[in-house]
């Protein structure tokens, strides 16, 4: 009697251990939260803060190439309305009066018109080293502008600047060199290999043996002068000792493959699809 209890119990011990490792087995894991990271899709000018006239400007800043941009800028209805009226009849009183009344009820009459009359002087001030201005133009038949922002060293992060009288500040985030949603680095044999966005016109590659030293080249695809060629964020992959880098360029909408059979030592440069890329579609 006692043997089959004992074997009874054994049987059910065995049991209930197998159902608890098999729980323990099959438990789902909790997904661990997904983490949004800082991606730009390109380079960036940023307005951080605007008050008094320019509360009432709209901006637009276009990339043309690594160290120059322009800035385009509008003024909002129905401030515009009212401010042409003032404009075209400059000496009533009671034109300012109601300007100051309805949009700048904190600033004096006299600051407001002064600045106001100066618009063909609209103030451009850097606040660091690597901004410059130029060809400034103000239309106020229609309430509209534009002018160039250089950056002579090329375009960085965190370069500031204001406009206007003391009003619009703005700063630079350049463009994460490397796609959330694509492959930049991947490994042959004997090396590691990393391919990037260098700037709006070049990509950059890097490879190394022991991932301390690297060998870089920053004009590994690189636009000719003046073309007006912008690359977007590649995708590298290794097979062996084969090393692909596909690039996709906005000339064209084409795509440029980079292809290396001796782990990165000798390129050769091939354009297999034109006038027809998506670039966010475009991997390897």
């Amino acid at each position: 009697m006692q043997k089959k209890w004992f074997l009874l119990m054994t049987v059910v011990f065995c049991i209930t251990v197998s159902l608890v490792f098999f729980f323990l087995q099959t438990k789902q894991k909790p997904e661990a939260p997904t983490q949004n990271l800082p991606y730009y899709a390109s380079n960036e000018i940023k307005v951080e803060s605007q008050d008094y006239i320019d509360t009432y400007i709209n901006w637009q800043f276009n990339e043309i190439d690594d160290k120059a941009w322009t800035a385009n800028f509008n003024f909002r209805e129905p401030f515009w309305s009212d401010l042409k009226k003032c404009l075209n009849d400059q000496e009533n009183l009671g034109c300012w009066q109601n300007l100051q009344k309805n949009y700048f009820p904190t600033y004096g009459l006299v600051k407001i018109k002064e600045d106001l009359l100066n618009l063909r002087n609209y103030p451009l001030v850097s606040l660091t080293d690597n901004i410059e201005f130029s060809d400034f133009q103000i239309d106020l038949e229609n309430g509209k502008g534009s002018f160039n922002i250089i950056f002579p060293e090329g375009f960085k992060n965190n370069e500031k600047a204001k406009f206007g009288f003391g009003t619009t500040q703005i700063n630079t985030a350049q463009a994460n060199p490397f796609d959330v949603e694509k492959t930049n680095i991947c490994r042959s044999p004997n090396k590691i290999h990393v391919a990037w966005k260098y700037s709006s016109t070049n990509i950059g590659y890097a490879n190394s043996s022991d991932g301390i030293t690297w060998m870089q080249n920053t004009s590994f695809h690189v636009n000719s002068s003046g073309s007006g060629e912008r690359v977007y964020e590649p995708t590298i992959d290794c097979q062996g000792n084969n090393i692909t880098v596909v690039i996709p360029v906005n000339v064209a909408n084409d795509l440029v493959v980079m292809i290396s059979g001796d782990e990165g030592e000798t390129w050769k440069r091939y354009t297999p699809i034109v006038n027809g890329v998506i670039r966010y579609l475009a991997s390897v």
